[in-house]
This record gives C-alpha cells, structure tokens and sequence, in this order.
C-alpha cells in the first residue's frame, strides 16, 4: 500500500507540474484518478479484513466464556463450564460438542471440525492412532473452539486458555 500511494503522490505532483507548464494532463489525470481509487480501495478493503478477524476472535472468546462440558472423575461425569477445567482434567466429548480446551486425546476416535479457527472446513481425525496414519493432516490433539463432528472420545487438556 505504501507503493502504491507513494506512485500516486508522485504522479499527482507530475499532473500538477505538467497542468501549471500548459501541457495536456487528461491522460495524467486519469493515471491520477485511478491510483488515488487503488489507495482508497486498498485501505477499505484492510479496514473490513481487520474488522472480520477482530469480530471472529470476540466470537470465540465469548464462546470460551459461556462453554460448559462434561469433566470425567472415574466414571462420573459431572458438567461444569469450561473456565473450571484445569490442565490435566479429562473431557468427555460428544458428536456436536464443541472442545472446550486445548488437549491430546486419551480415549476413542473422532473427526474434529476445526472451521471456527484455521477456516478449514474439512474434519480431522482425532484419535490416539491419528499420528501413525499416513495422511497429512492428522492429528492426536484437540484445539480450543473446535467442533467434534463425528463419534466420542476423551480428551485430557492441556491448557484452559
């Protein structure tokens, strides 16, 4: 952005120049133009994107906020909101949950929709044998505001925040 508007600086003092030396600054004036557009263009089009990613981070913190999911002690499950787990707590999560902490999964197997934070709306798998297939992206972690697509398991956190 800073060329371009330099580009359109300079090419604005050449249409000043060439307006007070009598010569024919149509063509100048055009160039002009659409430069000043490409600069007003480019910084509304950054303002809007920093708008978005500022908005979406405010989503998932407040959907940190108002989570709540099933903490496990032996068998019982017990659900509490997400700000009470701690690292080391093991999570029971369902199909449609959404993974209140970051974590390695300890127990089961399921596709993890994680669209809400890399914008990737295809599922990954999340399971203890994620990292022994041979696909790209796998994994045996659970990351904070996904979304369990498919199945159960367990997961133990690693991080509540």
């Amino acid at each position: 952005m800073f060329t371009t508007a330099t580009v359109a600086l300079l090419a604005t003092v050449l249409l000043v120049r060439s307006i007070a030396l009598g010569g024919d600054a149509a063509f100048e004036g055009q160039i002009v133009f659409w430069h000043w557009l490409t600069v007003l263009f480019g910084n509304f089009a950054e303002a809007l994107a920093e708008g978005c990613g500022k908005a979406q981070a405010a989503s998932l913190r407040s959907t940190k906020a108002e989570l709540t999911d099933k903490r496990l002690k032996g068998d019982a499950v017990k659900v509490v909101p997400a700000r009470e787990l701690r690292a080391g707590d093991t999570v029971l999560v369902e199909t449609g949950d959404q993974i209140p902490a970051d974590g390695e999964v300890v127990d089961g197997v399921a596709f993890v929709n994680e669209a809400a934070i890399t914008g990737e709306p295809a599922p990954v798998i999340a399971s203890l044998v994620a990292t022994a297939l041979p696909r790209r992206r796998s994994r045996a972690s659970s990351r904070t505001g996904s979304r369990s697509a498919s199945r159960w398991n367990r997961a133990r956190g690693s991080s509540t925040g």
